[in-house]
């Protein structure tokens, strides 16, 4: 069967998704896997061996492009986006078979609603994600580890703008300050800054990371630090340029952001800093990981903002950052 996933709209929920689509794409029911969803997420999925097309499409900024999805007549379509809006998307481009989660009064617009009680909503982000899928299909992901593929033209490419960094450190660490989400996610700029200071000190190499939000920290954690020891590369790459870099570092220190999705699927170990989200929900998978998670009261409470001064992130200290840099580099 012809088979299309419609993508989560977040680059952190769509790299979480990769063990649903790992085991969709390799389904002896699919004739062939593509994958569509919004350009800054779809982008994430180019030279996946398991995927036949990228379609980076948004249809409310550009409704044209869902003649074009029409025209590829597909048989079926997953989900994963919760919202109403998605599946009468799916509905209007006329796909056969749409399997969704019955959510926001959608179940009409879907031929094969999935039930989402309380104990689905609990899941691990992968495991719901896989729970989508029959047990049988399921299985086919070979576990919950997400995983994405850079191509060896990639990784050659970005070598050349990381040369310098590369040859002076005797390591490349990565610095992901910023969060989509809100402040309550974001470690203090002035300790990522401390920090680099510190393992610059130590010869490590440092380079940060993130969009264009995050130019002004970048240019912050690198002004005091020696000339070719770091660079601020933060708003200065595609995405999939970003993704070739945290192939050539050694760890990354992030917050709970796309950039920490992207490393652990990568296999690039983090240190990964959390604020007022669950790490016990959406944080990194495997050993190699280092999570910081301050033991507050209030944690998690999945505000925006923090109405009584930040305490978890204040909770997490630069020498804390600094011993998991450590253990994850020895």
């Amino acid at each position: 069967m012809k088979t299309l996933i419609r993508l989560p709209n977040w680059i952190g929920d769509a790299v979480m998704a990769t063990p649903m689509i790992r085991a969709v794409s390799g389904d002896p029911g699919t004739d062939s896997c593509s994958v569509w969803g919004p350009p800054k997420v779809a982008t994430l999925f180019h030279h996946d061996p398991g995927i036949d097309s990228v379609i980076e499409a948004d249809l409310k900024a550009d409704p044209s492009r869902s003649e074009e999805i029409r025209g590829a007549a597909f048989e079926r379509i997953y989900l994963l986006p919760n919202s109403y809006s998605s599946a009468r998307e799916a509905k209007f481009i006329e796909i056969p078979e749409r399997i969704g989660y019955r959510t926001q009064w959608r179940g009409p617009l879907l031929t094969h609603p999935v039930r989402c009680g309380p104990r689905i909503r609990t899941l691990r982000m992968a495991e719901y994600y896989l729970h989508l899928l029959p047990t049988d299909i399921r299985s086919l992901a070979e576990g919950s580890v997400p995983n994405l593929a850079v191509s060896d033209e990639e990784k050659s490419a970005i070598r050349d703008r990381l040369s310098a960094l590369l040859e002076s450190g005797s390591s490349l660490v990565g610095m992901a300050p910023g969060a989509a989400f809100g402040p309550a996610k974001q470690w203090l700029i002035e300790n990522f800054q401390e920090l680099a200071e510190e393992l610059v000190r130590d010869k490590i190499s440092v380079v940060v990371l993130g969009g264009p939000n995050e130019i002004n920290a970048g240019d912050q954690i690198v002004c005091n630090l020696p000339s070719g020891s770091s660079l601020n590369l933060a708003g200065r790459t595609t995405i999939r340029e970003m993704m070739a870099i945290l192939v050539h570092c050694q760890a990354l220190v992030t917050n709970d952001s796309g950039p920490m999705h992207i490393a652990d699927a990568l296999g690039t170990p983090t240190v990964a800093i959390f604020g007022s989200t669950d790490s016990s929900w959406t944080g990194p998978r495997g050993k190699h990981h280092q999570v910081l998670q301050s033991n507050v009261a209030c944690n998690p409470c999945f505000l925006r903002e923090c109405p009584i001064g930040y305490e978890c992130m204040k909770g997490i200290t630069v020498e804390m950052a600094r011993e998991a840099v450590e253990r994850v580099l020895g």
